[in-house]
């Protein structure tokens, strides 16, 4: 978990995570020019989970409102779409059609 936009951006550097859950509201950097930053560097791919609309810059959306019943969904959703993921997660839990 990451404080703020430019720990999370040295974050995803250290430990290359197929997918980054971001908030669009964080402190100092907001989660839109983080994702923008984050694209530029990595292949990593960006959910927002967040009160507002959902932005161009994500691979998906949750909002926090609904974040208990789609939050697992969206991830695997995304997930699905990182190639080799879904090969090293598989699980009774999770079908990859």
């Amino acid at each position: 978990m990451a404080r703020d936009g430019n720990e999370a951006i040295e974050k995803v550097g250290e430990l290359k995570p197929d997918i980054v859950l971001l908030d669009i509201n964080m402190p100092g950097m907001n989660g839109a020019i983080t994702a923008s930053k984050i694209r530029k560097l990595h292949r990593t791919k960006i959910v927002f989970l967040t009160i507002l609309a959902t932005h161009q810059l994500s691979d998906g959306f949750v909002p926090k409102s609904a974040a208990a019943t789609e939050l697992i969904p969206t991830l695997i959703q995304v997930a699905r779409r990182v190639d080799g993921f879904t090969k090293r997660t598989k699980s009774p839990h999770t079908s990859t059609s």
